[in-house]
């Protein structure tokens, strides 16, 4: 189950918004620490409001995920700190 957002994240795509919730599926965060985020300013992904709805765009949450370095080890990731 390690990958199950895979599946997820490949549905959801089509709809090009995704939910805060959908958000924190994919990112494996709470949706309080995005909300907080947001709220705060510190949130690294845009998003819109559609009324009182909020959504993220498919395409920033992708830019975000590709901006970051892959690490083959936590040891790797702790020198770029």
């Amino acid at each position: 189950m390690k990958d199950a957002w895979r599946k997820d994240w490949e549905s959801i795509k089509s709809g090009r918004l995704i939910s805060t919730k959908e958000l924190a599926k994919i990112l494996n965060i709470g949706v309080s620490t995005i909300e907080q985020g947001r709220i705060t300013g510190s949130f690294p992904i845009g998003f819109i409001r559609i009324g009182r709805t909020i959504r993220y765009r498919v395409d920033d949450v992708e830019k975000f995920l590709s901006s970051h370095r892959t690490y083959k080890s936590t040891s790797e990731a702790d020198e770029d700190m």
